[in-house]
């Protein structure tokens, strides 16, 4: 079955095994900016008995590829791994440095600040050529440790291959537990062109799993318009959150599916 998954990747994309696997495969992951387009828009691989190796066959088709929109690989054994594996190619990378700003505001504090650290004379006092030589070589290797700061925060940014096509996933009793629910939650708060997620019974996220999912739908997603999350059990407080979610005047959800999650009467009284 996991070989089976390599050779459609080989099949879907011919540079596949070479990019991927290839003995320059390292610098590829770091420097590949290509992107081609395939003529692969829909993929469906669920019911496949496909584990953590297969998961990283499809991740690698994903990350280098733009062609594919709509992805199920539902009722596959991924296992944490595999799943944290295939979502982290969906992130865009390098969004914990979007609120760093260029403008001139924010370099004039950044540089007071720089300054700030390094002065250690009081206004008024009188500091002789050495001391003073001193403190503008302080003052000199404090920015050039910002700028290298900078430059590194954009290599940083710039360097990891993502998909950027993947617009409706089904990712159905795949396995998820806590470190590929933290994954996801990552994913619904960067991502600019998920529309539509299928996580039904994935019973494994856990109570702080699910928690942080159902925030980061509620806090930081802005493009999810249907979900699903059938089968996933809820306690009140995850359902709180997503009240506060629906309660959001400019919530995107239109379509919201969670069957037989174990809310009693009383709590489903809340969504009228």
């Amino acid at each position: 079955k996991e070989e089976g998954i390599r050779s459609l990747c080989n099949a879907v994309w011919k540079d596949f095994e070479e990019v991927c696997y290839g003995p320059n495969h390292k610098e590829n992951h770091l420097a590949y900016a290509e992107y081609p387009d395939t003529n692969l828009t829909i993929l469906y691989l669920q019911n496949n008995q496909i584990g953590t190796t297969g998961a990283g066959y499809i991740a690698n088709l994903l990350r280098f590829t733009s062609s594919v929109t709509t992805l199920d690989v539902s009722n596959n054994n991924f296992g944490d791994d595999g799943c944290h594996t295939l979502l982290h190619v969906l992130v865009k990378p390098g969004q914990e440095f979007e609120g760093d700003s260029d403008s001139d505001d924010d370099e004039t504090t950044t540089n007071n600040s720089t300054q700030s650290k390094v002065t250690v004379s009081k206004p008024g006092v009188m500091l002789d050529d050495a001391e003073e030589e001193a403190l503008i070589n302080a003052r000199e290797r404090a920015l050039e440790e910002e700028e290298e700061n900078k430059l590194f925060k954009a290599t940083k940014t710039d360097y990891r291959p993502y998909n950027r096509s993947v617009m409706d996933i089904n990712v159905t009793d795949i396995g998820l537990s806590a470190q590929g629910a933290d994954t996801l939650s990552n994913l619904l708060g960067r991502t600019e062109v998920l529309f539509k997620l299928t996580l039904d019974a994935n019973m494994d996220m856990g109570p702080r799993g699910l928690k942080n999912v159902l925030r980061a739908i509620k806090t930081t997603n802005k493009t999810l318009s249907e979900i699903s999350m059938n089968d996933v059990k809820m306690l009140p407080s995850h359902f709180e959150i997503l009240l506060g979610s629906l309660e959001e005047g400019d919530c995107p959800l239109r379509v919201l599916r969670i069957a037989r999650c174990g809310l009693a009467k009383l709590h489903m009284s809340k969504m009228d």
